[in-house]
């Protein structure tokens, strides 16, 4: 489901802006958490606002066995 509705918004300009209208601030929890796809998700709604607000520590991240990235919470700023 996440790799259908990512692809879908980065491949459909249209739908991507129809969901990044409709919100226009983005929260995350457990941000150390998140794979790659939660990742581009966020990214791709969160592109025209930049208004995302992560929570996360890198010391806790504790889902790498299903994909999750630490790395993207140091990349977060950056992006």
């Amino acid at each position: 489901m996440l790799l259908l509705t990512e692809t879908l918004l980065r491949t459909s300009e249209r739908t991507r802006r129809k969901y990044a209208t409709h919100w226009r601030h983005i929260a995350c929890d457990e941000f150390q958490d998140t794979n790659s796809v939660q990742y581009q998700l966020l990214a791709l709604l969160g592109r025209d606002h930049q208004n995302i607000f992560v929570v996360g520590d890198a010391d806790q991240g504790i889902y790498g066995w299903r994909g999750a990235q630490v790395g993207n919470i140091l990349a977060f700023n950056q992006d």
